[in-house]
């Protein structure tokens, strides 16, 4: 075995990390309302406060999230704050996320036959959302039919 120093981490390093940026997501998600929504940096400003050349060896990774709270942060658009009433991404949920963090973990390429779980995974997120906008149809149909009888009805002055 070489003495050389991967630049690999470890099962052990990606277990603290990980579990570092879900705590640092997490937090981020219990203040994101606290956020003005839009960018407040100017063009360049982001780029001005970076050191003109990348460091020539690794930092500790709770300066990468120390960097990211300091510096990404203020420049970017807050898109799950509850004060921005742009877009409904679906991504951002505590399930969404995870279901993200698990499929970058496995990095199934899809695009190909690789494997036999996909195209039956496929089918049945199909056959999911075939049944759960049959619901919803339904849901709203009722709702409709619900609203229609209780409609109060003009009185007739004949």
């Amino acid at each position: 075995m070489s003495d050389e120093k991967s630049f690999h981490m470890t099962p052990d390093e990606f277990r603290r990390h990980g579990h570092a940026v879900v705590d640092w997501i997490a937090d981020y998600h219990s203040r994101i309302e606290s956020f003005p929504v839009l960018s407040q940096v100017k063009p360049g400003e982001i780029r001005a406060s970076l050191p003109a050349n990348p460091p020539t060896q690794g930092e500790p990774f709770d300066t990468l999230l120390k960097d990211v709270e300091k510096l990404i942060l203020p420049g970017i658009t807050h898109w799950q704050s509850p004060n921005f009433f742009a877009y409904f991404p679906s991504n951002a949920s505590g399930p969404g996320i995870l279901g993200d963090l698990l499929s970058s973990g496995l990095d199934v390429q899809g695009m190909h036959r690789t494997g036999n779980a996909r195209p039956r995974l496929a089918r049945a997120d199909a056959r999911l959302t075939g049944e759960i906008s049959v619901v919803e149809h339904r849901r709203r149909r009722d709702s409709r039919h619900r609203l229609k009888r209780r409609a109060v009805r003009p009185v007739s002055r004949a």
